[in-house]
């Protein structure tokens, strides 16, 4: 059988030495390289925290549990079972580690989360979990259920108890205390009967509760922390000194009192009476939970993972080894740096090819983060809701940009000194300065969502769910250049030698050759899927659809190639290259890198030889034996390497001399391959079809 993908009739290739001038087709991987994991960026959602014996869990928002090794492990994902990852509530009881979250239940695990199985099915908005005794409760949106046999069955405990959100389950004694959105309750009987305990309680929506000794606490919304002395008849309030008084975490380390909040983690030695700021350096994150385990006190944050510290919140330490649970939803290189925008931890930054990355949000007040583009020495962010950011030193500070503009930064594209933005409603931002001034430009641009934008000298192009826009005064004023386009619906723009190519949601890769007049779709070996980014590198394009990987083409998207070996999380969101790298940023699972050999340039140095040629002919399509004929230049030997669709390497060979040399190919199968010849200078190669 011929399995013959595409035709290719090119039965020669040279590469022309000039001058010391290279000519290359496009970029190929280096030998047997694959994508590579970076090391991060390391943080996530940490919605609860629990422990045992051996391990520390994690549950992270739209990204399952993880867990680490209480001996200094990395984090890993222990997912398997799970038919979500919205995990809102952890408990360990016996030798048996309980999950809740979203709409499915409770899921319990008997072997440290290498497996779960449901004990709950269809249970809706699993919230808080605890026990006392020898029963589990679930506290959920609208009251509380238990089981007395870790799990195996369940039974409701409703008696005087309201449809209330529980979110804190704690006891003292034989005493069960729910804290809920209408106060506390508590029962003395395993949860059959409940008696509301709010006396001057003065704000009953609690959100977490903590105990020591037969003290009990009370974090609400609004209030600061509660305390009651006499299991939860009366109560007390203390003086919180933080503006932001809702506390959505609370815990008792010997005698300390931590509450977590929405500025960090505070401190009272005075049972709650007064409190202080304990120290998580410049950028203070919102405190979802705590849990305490031995001498060690952790925090699960909003977007910064998890902390920990031994010395009662005098230091902290980041423990997020292995969490990568952000989605990457924009990647930006300059330079010597890569930047990562996050969905809900800012802006991250790694200057040795994603080998070690920091966290640069200092200034930052929405950490999540859409774009990011640079003008002169400014950097910027554009992130959701009304937030706008600039920095001067490569992002370690930023400061705010007022547009007036209360909808979300989508996408930024700059030519200096013209910085151009795209928005989730208020379509165009236009500055002259490098940012310093801004003004709308959306005379003409009948859309308000503008999820790309892109410049060709004076010619601006939008890229909307209206299609695609062009204006041929810098932004001034629009026409509307996709009114044939099946789908209109446009995610991203790229340009490459002057054609246009557009990135959609249901209709894959689109291409104009005319600036937008006429388009074509151009997506031969393409799976369906949203085009979530299109790069450029060296002419080749490169682009990725989440859940299929990343793909390249090297003729303009006449035709695409998958290249996904080692990228073993194929939820790719967004693209970026640099010296010799292409990255991809995923959902969930991180960024990875990608090397090329040296990115051959169609004007680049390589050796010193002059009116050389390297001359390769080769039949196209090839059989499985045949022979070659091979000019390698001023070299005394070459190697010929054959590669399949997905980079990897499947065949090579050293050879010697000019001449005509012999191929054999008989243990390889019929397909595409890329053949590349090596010398000691120059690296040349083209696309074959084998057929035995």
């Amino acid at each position: 059988m011929i399995l013959l993908i595409i035709l290719l009739v090119c039965s020669s290739f040279g590469m022309k030495m000039d001058g010391g001038g290279v000519i290359i087709d496009s970029v190929l991987p280096c030998g047997v390289s694959t994508w590579e994991h970076t090391s991060g960026p390391n943080a996530g959602v940490v919605k609860c925290l629990a422990s045992d014996d051996s391990f520390f869990y994690a549950g992270v928002d739209d990204a399952g549990v993880y867990r680490a090794s209480k001996n200094g492990g990395s984090w890993m994902p222990i997912n398997q079972g799970l038919p979500e990852r919205y995990v809102k509530a952890l408990l360990t009881k016996d030798s048996c580690l309980f999950e809740g979250g979203g709409d499915y239940g409770v899921f319990r695990s008997t072997d440290h989360g290498n497996s779960w199985n449901a004990v709950y099915y269809r249970l809706p908005s699993v919230i808080s979990m605890g026990s006392l005794g020898g029963y589990v409760f679930v506290g959920t949106a609208i009251g509380v259920i238990r089981s007395a046999d870790n799990g195996n069955t369940w039974d409701t405990t409703k008696n005087n108890l309201p449809p209330v959100a529980v979110r804190a389950i704690v006891s003292i004694g034989t005493w069960l205390f729910l804290g809920t959105n209408q106060g506390v309750f508590r029962s003395s009987d395993n949860g059959l009967h409940w008696l509301q305990s709010n006396t001057s309680l003065t704000h009953v929506d609690v959100r977490s509760m903590a105990v020591h000794g037969s003290k009990l606490y009370a974090g609400t919304a609004g209030g600061g922390v509660a305390v009651s002395i006499d299991s939860g008849i009366n109560w007390s309030a203390g003086d919180f000194q933080i503006a932001d008084k809702v506390v959505p975490a609370l815990i008792v380390v010997d005698s300390v009192l931590f509450a977590g909040t929405n500025q960090g983690v505070c401190r009272s030695m005075d049972d709650g009476k007064t409190w202080s700021l304990t120290n998580m350096g410049s950028i203070k994150p919102a405190i979802f939970c705590l849990l305490t385990d031995n001498d060690l006190l952790l925090a699960g944050t909003w977007g910064l993972g998890i902390f920990e510290t031994s010395d009662f919140g005098s230091s902290w330490l980041s423990i997020n080894k292995g969490l990568q649970s952000h989605d990457i939803l924009t990647l930006f290189a300059y330079g010597d740096l890569l930047y990562a925008g996050t969905s809900a931890g800012g802006v991250w930054r790694t200057e040795k090819n994603g080998l070690n990355w920091s966290l640069a949000n200092n200034g930052l007040t929405n950490w999540q983060v859409n774009a990011l583009a640079k003008c002169g020495n400014y950097l910027f962010a554009g992130t959701r809701v009304s937030s706008f950011f600039r920095s001067q030193d490569s992002g370690k500070n930023w400061n705010p940009v007022n547009m007036g503009q209360t909808n979300e930064f989508l996408s930024i594209c700059v030519d200096s000194p013209f910085v151009f933005v795209g928005t989730g409603g208020g379509g165009v931002f236009r500055s002259t300065n490098e940012g310093s001034s801004w003004s709308s430009a959306n005379i003409g641009l009948t859309e308000g969502i503008v999820n790309a934008v892109i410049t060709s000298g004076s010619t601006v192009f939008a890229g909307t769910l209206g299609g695609v826009f062009r204006s041929n005064d810098r932004g001034l004023h629009w026409v509307r250049v996709t009114d044939t386009l099946l789908d209109t619906w446009i995610k991203c723009l790229a340009f490459n030698d002057g054609i246009l190519f557009a990135g959609t949601y249901t209709g894959g890769v689109l291409r104009s050759d005319d600036s937008g007049h006429t388009w074509q779709s151009v997506n031969n070996g393409l799976p369906a899927g949203r085009i979530e980014s299109i790069v450029i590198n060296n002419s080749s394009l490169f682009t990725c659809i989440n859940g299929k990987g990343v793909f390249t083409s090297s003729d303009d998207g006449i035709r695409w190639i998958a290249m996904n070996e080692g990228l073993y999380s194929l939820k790719t969101i967004s693209l970026a290259s640099k010296n010799g790298e292409l990255f991809a940023g995923t959902s969930k699972d991180g960024v990875f890198k990608y090397s090329f050999c040296g990115l051959p340039t169609k004007a680049g140095k390589a050796s010193q030889s002059a009116n050389r040629t390297i001359k390769l002919s080769l039949a196209n399509p090839i059989s499985s034996l045949t022979k070659f004929f091979c000019d390698p230049g001023e070299e005394k030997s070459f190697e010929i390497s054959l590669f399949d669709i997905q980079g990897r390497l499947v065949w090579h060979k050293v050879y010697a001399g000019v001449g005509y040399h012999a191929i054999n190919l008989t243990k390889i199968t019929n397909g595409l391959y890329y053949v590349r010849l090596n010398t000691s200078t120059a690296s040349l190669h083209k696309s074959i079809v084998l057929i035995r």
